[in-house]
């Protein structure tokens, strides 16, 4: 058998069974130290190989006992003789070595306390990743200020958003008591920054934009400025918004494939009522007549007749749209909000895609016009809530304001629309 001894991280040997408890015997070695007998599996002490110890004990009392006739005989004047000795020893059970028990405890200890740190980051981890607040419930209330789904008090601390279907941050924003406060961070799915705001109490203070590949495309600093705004399937144009002095003063928003939907102000700019005449004209609700459409008169012409009866199944009436705050910058899909994308558009423009209205209403002194769409789906993305009915404001056959309403007796439970901006 030999045996590699190791003292301290240093390896001794490798000495056979006899050299070792020679060694033993002699005290250059201990029986604590740790070695790896030949076809052992791990380290051990030197006391558990099996005679070892009992073998070096012989060897150290004969020659105490050599020693001891040595001095006896050197006294007497005599030559010293050795003097045979024989040691019968008996096995016994090893006694614990005070210095290895410790470094067992110590390992013990170290090995203990790096599984209780290990515990203690799971767990830490687990609960961040349990409490991780999404974007998605939250909620916008009648207040003004942001809530978590099912909660009482105003959201304070950060949300997150990520791309559908992966694990990639798409939105970062920070809350204090339901208002926008601090850093808002947008990225596109290829990694590169797509918008970087900085919110104080609710209120934008400063925004940088960036397009697909990084590249600056917008900015905005103390009310004044642009923000352009993407989306995040494709990285294309999504919106270009345009302030001063805090206020939006103009807007362009496009479909995911490019199409322009909205450019505000028009280039062809509808005049908007004179405001003694929007204060004559009633509100949709107190309209002093209510027409309901009908055919047009017969004709003797072989044209046919324009069929002007609603079509329930046209896209616009069937498509879920939202509405919001005009000044607010929504990030649910710009494409579906109604109140933004047909404002200033023509009355050909509602016909094609809501077909006829319903009901026409008129008001005495006044141009004013309210085209009335009822069984609309229309989902209010600034307070909550649904609405059934949608009225298109119309003067001099453009359209100034989209007035969306809830009418019993049809009750609805509208969802947001899934895919967001």
């Amino acid at each position: 058998m030999h045996l590699l001894v190791n003292r301290d991280g240093h390896h001794l040997g490798p000495y056979t069974f006899d050299q070792a408890c020679q060694l033993l015997a002699e005290g250059k070695l201990h029986s604590w130290d740790l070695c790896w007998p030949d076809g052992a599996r791990e380290w051990v002490t030197l006391e558990t190989v099996d005679g070892l110890a009992d073998k070096a004990m012989a060897l150290r009392e004969q020659r105490r006992s050599e020693a001891a006739s040595a001095a006896q005989a050197a006294a007497a004047g005599g030559p010293s003789a050795p003097v045979p000795a024989f040691v019968t020893t008996q096995p016994k059970a090893a006694e614990p070595d005070k210095k290895t028990t410790g470094r067992q405890w110590m390992r013990i200890t170290v090995w203990s306390s790096l599984l209780v740190v290990i515990v203690a980051a799971v767990v830490v981890w687990v609960k961040f990743i349990s409490s991780e607040v999404l974007i998605e419930k939250l909620v916008h209330r009648a207040d003004n200020l942001t809530y978590v789904e099912g909660e009482q008090n105003p959201f304070t601390g950060t949300a997150y958003s990520y791309f559908p279907g992966s694990d990639i941050l798409w939105e970062e924003i920070n809350f204090t008591e339901g208002r926008r406060d601090g850093k808002r961070t947008v990225w596109h799915i290829n990694g590169n920054l797509a918008l970087e705001e900085i919110y104080e109490i609710g209120t934008l203070q400063s925004a940088k934009s960036f397009d697909f590949n990084g590249i600056a495309s917008a900015t905005y600093q103390g009310g004044t400025g642009t923000v352009m705004l993407y989306w995040n399937t494709t990285g294309s144009r999504a919106q270009e918004i345009h302030y001063e002095h805090y206020k939006i003063l103009g807007r362009s928003i496009w479909d995911q494939e490019g199409t322009e939907l909205q450019r505000y102000p028009p280039e062809a700019t509808a005049l908007p009522p004179p405001p003694e005449e929007i204060e004559q004209a009633a509100a949709p609700d107190s309209s002093i007549t209510n027409t309901i459409v009908t055919l047009p008169p017969p004709t003797n012409n072989v044209t046919p007749v324009v069929n002007t009866q609603p079509d329930p199944n046209i896209f616009g009436r069937t498509r879920r749209w939202v509405v919001g705050n005009p000044n607010d910058v929504s990030r649910v899909r710009i494409d579906r909000r109604i109140d933004l994308i047909f404002a200033n558009k023509q009355t050909n423009e509602i016909v094609k895609v809501f077909g006829y209205p319903d009901r026409v209403h008129t008001h005495t002194n006044s141009p004013v016009i309210d085209w009335e769409y009822t069984s609309m789906k229309v989902f209010n993305i600034a307070a909550g809530g649904n609405f059934n009915t949608v009225y298109f404001r119309l003067y001099n056959g453009y359209v100034f304001k989209v007035q969306p309403v809830y009418r019993h007796p049809a009750p609805m439970i509208i969802e947001p629309p899934p895919e967001q901006e």
